[in-house]
């Protein structure tokens, strides 16, 4: 059975002042059409979607104005799964909050990462992803999409089969032109990758899950390929948080 870590540590800072008072996992950002509350919060509908692909236990890695999240989602019983939580006690990346919740695993265990951020309309989404997973049987699956505007991502190259081969975080104007296949801040884990231990990954002082995947793609025991999505919305700041509410009232 399938877990997830959602990692929700930080403090969302492009959103103040708003988040300054909510932290934005709970912003809403669709009519509740599932429990019935009126609106939907951003992390709310994760757990909708991994539900729908069969994930019951999930662990929630928290930092910024953790206990409101603990409070306001409780021990998960009334959305029919299980939430566990670890705190990240400094905001050093999202790859360092990733080990933080890995702590709660066995090591058996396959697992879903993903930024409480990324918004994808399919609530579906999830299971699909790991049938794909489990039908290539890899060890790591990386969601992608093509995006408008790459020196905002971290961007995936691949190879002409569209294997990945490198990843670079916002590559700029003066480098070599590296596309535009995004990195989204969901993947996918066997319990054969979650064996490496953080102190063999990270070497730059921010811990981040793009440093991870590097890491990943220069292991040659290690498959892993892209899932390729149409569309999905990083809500980091009003201007890609406002038309996604408006467009989902």
């Amino acid at each position: 059975m399938p877990k997830a870590i959602l990692l929700a540590a930080g403090r969302g800072s492009r959103l103040t002042p708003y988040t300054q008072l909510v932290p934005k996992p709970l912003m809403p950002i669709m009519k509740d059409n599932y429990f019935q509350r009126g609106m939907l919060s951003i992390i709310e509908y994760l757990l909708v979607q991994l539900k729908n692909a069969g994930v019951l236990e999930m662990i929630i890695v928290i930092h910024y104005e953790g206990e409101k999240i603990k409070n306001f989602l409780g021990d998960g019983s009334r959305y029919g799964i299980k939430l566990n939580y670890t705190e990240q006690q400094k905001l050093l990346g999202n790859g360092n909050a990733f080990y933080c919740g890995r702590k709660l695993l066995e090591e058996t265990e396959k697992v879903i990462v993903l930024d409480c951020d990324n918004f994808i309309e399919d609530e579906f989404f999830f299971k699909s992803m790991l049938q794909f997973h489990d039908k290539n049987k890899l060890d790591v699956s990386l969601a992608v999409c093509r995006v408008k505007n790459p020196k905002k991502f971290a961007i995936i190259k691949t190879d002409k089969k569209n294997n990945p081969i490198a990843i670079i975080e916002k590559p700029q104007e003066n480098l070599p032109y590296w596309g535009n296949l995004a990195k989204s801040g969901i993947f996918i884990l066997s319990p054969k990758v979650l064996s490496y231990e953080s102190k063999n990954i990270f070497h730059e002082k921010e811990e981040t899950t793009t440093e991870m995947i590097d890491f990943f793609l220069k292991q040659e025991e290690i498959k892993m390929q892209l899932y390729p999505i149409k569309q999905f919305n990083d809500i980091g700041t009003w201007e890609e948080y406002l038309p996604l509410l408006k467009s989902n009232l």
